[in-house]
Formats: C-alpha cells, structure tokens, sequence
C-alpha cells in the first residue's frame, strides 16, 4: 500500500517542501498596468509523502480574492499561478523522477468566506485540472468544513505511475 494513509505514511506527510530560488510560492497584491489591483495568494502549506514512495500531494492555497459567480464557474489566475508553480518544482524534485503523474490536490480558500477543491496532475507533458463547486463556509458550515476536511486526509487512489 504504497500511496495509503497508513500511520507510518502519515508520519511521512510534511510540510517541508523545497523550492528553487526565486521560484515564489505566494503574490501580494499589487497594481496592474490597467490600473486595477492584481489579488495577491500564498501557498499556505504542502503536505507530501517525504520517501516519495508516493507521487501525491495535498496543497493549501489561500486567495486574497473576493468570490463571485463568475468564480464558480472558471479558474482564478491565481489558482493557475499557483499550481503551475508547485508542478514545476515537483516534477524536478529527484525523488518523484520516476512517477510519470504527479496528482495535486489543492484546497483553495477565498474570500469571504469560501473555498473549492481542485485535483490537478501533470504527466510530463499535459496538466490536467478539475475543480468543485464553490462551497460557503458559513452556509454550510459544519457540513463543508467535514467534507474539507475528509479531502484533505483522504487516502489518494487510482495508477500513479
């Protein structure tokens, strides 16, 4: 059971996570050339199996951003910065060279009060991104925070070389 949630596995996961220079994993807000403000992100953590003995990892990415409907329905740019970043870097890491797919779950929070979870994978040569519905925190309170919860702990499934 080389991807499961085993306890020695458990012990495995980490936040460490080691990037190249200049290779930012977070934006603050800032002004773009059409004057408007460019919402700043930060990837908060990244949970991965440190004996690379499994190809899958779970990221935190919080938004400085507002959602709307319009949210629900594409990506946010600062989504797509944030999981091209984290493939970039995984794909080079030496110990996950020989998984030919790197899956990425990504538990993306913005404001107020939101968040959806999205599963991307690289293969080497095509990323691959799915996304769920926008969840309300407050709305769906206990019920949305269990299910982020059960993503975020789940056991990864599925041909991962």
């Amino acid at each position: 059971m080389p991807c499961g949630r085993s306890p020695a596995a458990v012990n495995r996961l980490t936040t460490i996570f080691k990037k190249p220079e200049g290779m930012e994993l977070n934006e603050p807000d800032r002004p773009s050339r059409t004057g408007s403000t460019m919402k700043g992100w930060e990837v908060r953590d990244i949970y991965e199996d440190r004996s690379y003995g499994c190809p899958h990892a779970v990221m935190i990415l919080v938004q400085n951003i507002t959602a709307t409907s319009a949210t629900d329905h594409y990506f946010t740019s600062c989504e797509i910065k944030a999981i091209i970043r984290v493939l970039r870097i995984r794909s080079h890491m030496e110990g996950y060279l020989k998984h030919n797919n790197l899956p990425l779950l990504v538990l993306s929070i913005m404001g107020p009060n939101h968040g959806r979870m999205l599963q991307a994978s690289f293969n080497g040569g095509r990323i691959v991104i799915q996304r769920s519905q926008l969840f309300d925190f407050v709305a769906g309170s206990r019920r949305v925070m269990q299910l982020f919860v059960r993503y975020a702990v789940s056991q990864p499934v599925g041909g991962h070389d």
